[in-house]
């Protein structure tokens, strides 16, 4: 049906292909089935070159057209990984057992240095913590912000060694200075 006005037109094309979608992928599959060969002459017949350069050049500009919704779509998805990581090693401060703030931290330091194994991608390192749970409370625990920086400052001023040497955890001595 022709429309003159093209809005209209574009809405009725929509709308037609919406609800004819399964007849149509039909077609498309009878057509691909029939016609094996034809469609192998063709693909053949094509300059791979020139092929390259032009998905290079759409995924291009893909990319530039999509780059606010892949990047929402990327801050949700690593929002909800890293809170089902929080979730996974008990969700609370191990310490205060406050539930404002929370970091995800590596017991024994080191975790810009494990996150560069993951190729500097700390939503890598989680994504891979979540398939290893028993690696994950082995490695990692919540801290609140506040205990978080505590622990911090007690590395910088001590390091890990001290503490090793001495048996001694980081709750304890956090503890201990409070």
């Amino acid at each position: 049906m022709a429309y003159k006005d093209k809005q209209k037109q574009k809405e009725y094309s929509a709308l037609w292909h919406q609800k004819n979608r399964a007849r149509i992928l039909s077609r498309l599959k009878n057509y691909r089935e029939n016609n094996k060969e034809k469609i192998k002459a063709y693909r053949e017949s094509l300059d791979k070159e020139e092929v390259a350069r032009y998905q290079k050049k759409y995924h291009k500009e893909w990319k530039e057209k999509s780059r606010g919704r892949l990047n929402a779509y990327r801050r949700k998805w690593e929002r909800s990984v890293r809170e089902e990581l929080r979730l996974l090693l008990g969700g609370v401060c191990i310490i205060c057992k406050g539930s404002d703030g929370l970091h995800i931290d590596h017991v024994f330091g080191g975790g810009k240095a494990e996150a560069e194994r993951f190729g500097k991608q700390f939503r890598n390192m989680w994504s891979y913590y979540l398939k290893h749970p028993s690696e994950a409370k082995e490695k990692l625990q919540i801290l609140c912000r506040k205990h978080n920086h505590e622990k911090e400052n007690v590395l910088r001023e001590l390091g890990y060694l001290y503490l090793k040497e001495n048996g001694l955890t980081i709750e304890e001595l956090i503890l201990a200075r409070q």
